[in-house]
């Protein structure tokens, strides 16, 4: 895991602003997974052409060259105190992932992952910090923790690679099985939530 500064407070403000005039269009959604692991979202495309989304593409794409990976998703999402306030531990089906802090007018919050007991919050690292994590990890396992008051918007950045080979998908996929649904869905999932009590 890293931090990354990826960006500044009146860009994550710039952000706030777009989407709020499509606040219409957040909505729970399973495009990015379950609605079991699901929030208030907004992908990047419904946001209208502006400085503020050139400047994610090309800081997103900036990055994906640094990282020899590819953009996969941009998305925003919401977590509302009276709402949907927190995601479920969950695993993310892509190489890597960056989650950006857009703003701190809320208490709670933030990204979990109990396997390393480690937690990151606007807090700590401020608006416009971001955590980033390879995905296809085994020691990935994490959730978005429980926004008390407020509502809490970040920005998930999913990067896939950029190996296209077939061959990939032998290993890859009998070892997102047994990595999603036996340990995530099931051993992991037990082990949190019945034996450690673990509290979003």
């Amino acid at each position: 895991m890293e931090v990354k500064y990826f960006l500044t407070k009146i860009e994550c403000d710039n952000i706030l602003y777009e989407i709020e005039k499509k606040s219409n269009l957040l909505r729970v959604t399973n495009d990015f997974g379950s609605y079991d692991h699901a929030a208030k979202e907004l992908h990047i495309n419904f946001l209208d052409k502006s400085l503020i989304k050139d400047t994610i593409l090309k800081k997103s794409n900036e990055l994906s060259d640094k990282i020899n990976c590819d953009v996969d998703n941009i998305n925003f999402v919401k977590y509302e105190s009276n709402g949907i306030n927190h995601m479920p531990l969950h695993y993310d089906w892509c190489k890597k992932t960056l989650i950006v802090n857009l703003n701190d007018n809320y208490t709670g919050g933030g990204t979990g992952f109990p396997i390393h007991d480690n937690y990151f919050n606007v807090n700590e690292y401020g608006v416009g910090a971001g955590i980033m994590f390879n995905s296809m990890n085994f020691l990935s396992y994490h959730c978005a923790m429980k926004v008390n008051n407020g509502d809490r918007y970040a920005m998930v950045i999913n990067f896939k690679s950029k190996n296209k080979s077939i061959l990939r998908y032998f290993w890859k996929v009998p070892y997102l099985i047994v990595r999603d649904i036996l340990f995530g869905r099931y051993i992991f999932n037990w082990y949190y939530h019945k034996v450690k009590k673990f509290k979003y």
